[in-house]
């Protein structure tokens, strides 16, 4: 059996977790009050290393502390640009699990260069970590892609000095980083079949690198928090000589203002509601100039019970068109029926967190002028879901869902991700209307003569928003 190093290590840091729920991590999480916490908006600009892709620009939500999780013992904390839950014994050392969102990646219309290549889309990583908390802290954390679009793994050992001043925090670090030939080869490798003579065939190898960063925050008045940071990393030459990276060097800078007031709802009260019912609808533009515009729509119906726990009931339908090679008009159709065990991790009126498994039917089937990819499935299959809520002093609202699908039917295998974050407001006693984002990725492995090994089509775009609570 071929198990990699950073799952055995992650299944022993989450039985560590597990551990020590018992002794408070859960408690420590219910107790949380995001009101310590400033709220806001970040922008991020990162150097996009791919041969003629223009650098990636990012604004978002984001939650902080003028003491960050360096500096503090709370059960959650962030580290590499992950999330997520940790254990900290009182030896100083740190056992942690975490999650992210990897962003490193193209798609093969981002350049002239990258034509004919598979896409290579964001995905989720996760992973643990373990650390030593002294006067200077070290920490060795691992991730594997949730997705399994490549069977590799990233590794970091840091050393940073975090410092505390009255009005804020500077945490200055050095990182030496390890890729698996399988992680380097998915993102910067070019497969034989889709090499050119400028574009020569090229196989990754594992690679190290070296990182620099610098994170800060200062209290800017009495309710407003100035956060930042900056990272350098250096490629070695197993990426760096790759025909489609244009730079050794990576850069990223990341600025977020944020409010540190209690502008949500105290956290006593909990959640009443026995039942819930949820709706969204977008359509967005196809990804090349001759495509359609898309649709997609969801739903969700729950209903609670012996207070935490719930049934969902969900259903999914997408299309995706497209223009593919040759000229042939391509279209896409992703249906799926959802049926879900959840329980609330968090369950009060300031916030609620609610964790999802359950199974899911699924029908994709793919239409051009010349093939067609028949995909009707009626084998259950597995899935997981997180669905989070936070609620304001007000008639607002924030929520945001992410589901992890796995697909197998007649012709085609892989996986979907959709992830879906929204701002309601209360307009009515029982019915809030919103507006978000959502994303949409699929992954399949074709078995059909004809068709392309990887279909990987992608929605991202505005939606129209719709919850009620009975």
């Amino acid at each position: 059996m071929n198990v990699s190093l950073p799952c055995v290590v992650a299944a022993a840091a989450l039985l560590a977790l597990a551990e020590s729920a018992s002794a408070g991590v859960l408690e420590s999480l219910r107790a949380i009050d995001i009101n310590d916490y400033a709220v806001g908006i970040g922008v991020s600009t990162t150097e996009n290393v791919y041969i003629g892709a223009g650098d990636t620009q990012t604004i978002y939500p984001y939650l902080t502390k003028l003491v960050p999780s360096a500096l503090n013992d709370e059960v959650t904390f962030g580290r590499d640009g992950a999330y997520g839950v940790r254990w900290l014994p009182k030896s100083g050392f740190e056992i942690g699990a975490l999650a992210r969102l990897q962003t490193l990646g193209f798609e093969a219309d981002d350049s002239e260069l990258l034509a004919g290549l598979p896409d290579r889309a964001w995905t989720v990583e996760v992973g643990p970590s373990v650390g030593w908390r002294g006067p200077i802290h070290l920490d060795w954390t691992a991730f594997v892609d949730l997705l399994r679009n490549h069977g590799g793994a990233s590794h970091v050992v840091r050393l940073s000095v975090p410092r505390a001043f009255p009005r804020g925090y500077v945490i200055p670090e050095i990182g030496f980083r390890r890729y698996t030939h399988q992680y380097v080869d998915y993102y910067y490798g070019v497969p034989v079949e889709a090499a050119l003579p400028e574009r020569p065939a090229y196989e990754g190898e594992a690679a190290s690198g070296v990182s620099l960063g610098l994170a800060w925050g200062i209290r800017i008045t009495r309710h407003w928090i100035l956060t930042g940071a900056l990272d350098v990393e250096r490629f070695g030459s197993q990426i760096s000589d790759s025909p489609i990276v244009d730079d050794r060097d990576q850069s990223s800078l990341s600025l977020q203002v944020t409010y540190d007031g209690a502008p949500f709802h105290m956290p006593e009260a909990a959640v009443s509601f026995p039942m819930n019912l949820d709706l969204a609808l977008a359509e967005i533009e196809g990804d090349t100039e001759d495509a359609s515009r898309d649709s997609l729509a969801y739903f969700e119906a729950g209903v609670r019970f012996a207070r935490r726990h719930r049934i969902v009931l969900g259903g999914f339908d997408a299309t995706y068109s497209r223009t593919a090679a040759g000229g042939a008009d391509r279209e896409l159709h992703i249906r799926n029926l959802q049926l879900l065990y959840g329980f609330d991790v968090l369950d009060d009126r300031q916030k609620t967190v609610s964790v999802q498994a359950g199974l899911h039917i699924d029908d994709i089937s793919l239409e051009d002028d010349e093939l067609q990819l028949p995909g009707r499935s009626t084998k259950p299959l597995p899935m997981l879901a997180v669905d989070a809520a936070a609620h304001f002093d007000s008639r607002i609202s924030i929520r945001a869902k992410l589901h992890l699908l796995l697909l197998d039917g007649d012709g085609y295998s892989g996986r979907q991700m959709f992830a879906s974050f929204g701002v309601f407001h209360k307009t009515f006693p029982n019915v809030s209307l919103g507006a978000g984002y959502v994303f949409n990725r699929v992954a399949l492995r074709s078995g059909v003569p004809g068709l392309a090994e990887r279909i990987e089509p992608l929605h991202q775009g505005p939606s129209l928003l719709v919850t009620a609570s009975f």
